[in-house]
């Protein structure tokens, strides 16, 4: 669906895909006679991880920033071989910094000429329940009224991770059955595993 909603660039347009390994065919057929795989095209992954986590009983592991500092909860970013504890006003505040920032790995504009930098020292000075407008009022700023609500649309669109059925209904019209659950025994004081 962000392919779609990227209006001002291609979404991961700057993106180098080659041809998927030979074995691919033969894992998802494994995966889905084995496990029940479903493949859902109009989706990406990190998106289902979000929607499927549930930050009392999984964690997420994931080299992927967006993924693993949008949702609260205990990762483990398995790139670079270390646990990340994300509480819930972490995981909006680091939204609302794609928002100002974009993500050129996705070929996310933002902002321009907003850096990190920039973008922690602007957020660093708000409540949680006060970055939604600040970051639109930005925009608007700097596009102007329809322009710069338009392009905080598209953006937040671009940015978003979902976290819900109901998120995923509205962007696709997928209706997604029940949520897995899984019997995980909860970590103690210690992050081990009871």
């Amino acid at each position: 669906f962000r392919y779609a909603a990227a209006t001002t660039k291609p979404y991961k347009g700057n993106r180098k895909y080659g041809d998927k390994p030979i074995i691919f065919p033969a894992i998802k057929e494994y995966l889905r006679q084995m496990w029940g795989f479903t493949s859902v095209t109009e989706l990406e992954a990190d998106d289902l991880v979000s929607v499927y986590h549930d930050p009392l009983k999984t964690v997420i592991c994931s080299p992927d920033k967006d993924v693993l500092y949008q949702n609260k909860g205990i990762h483990y970013n398995y790139g670079k071989a270390e646990s990340i504890v994300v509480d819930e006003n972490e995981a909006l505040r680091f939204l609302w910094k794609q928002m100002l920032m974009g993500d050129s790995t996705d070929g996310i504009i933002g902002l321009p000429k907003v850096g990190e930098k920039t973008a922690d020292t602007w957020l660093n000075s708000l409540l949680p329940n006060e970055m939604h407008e600040f970051v639109l009022n930005k925009y608007i700023e700097k596009f102007g009224i329809s322009e710069g609500i338009h392009k905080f649309a598209e953006t937040f669109k671009l940015v978003y991770m979902l976290k819900s059925k109901e998120d995923v209904l509205r962007e696709t019209g997928i209706i997604l059955g029940d949520l897995i659950t899984y019997d995980v025994k909860p970590l103690n004081n210690n992050n081990e595993w009871l």
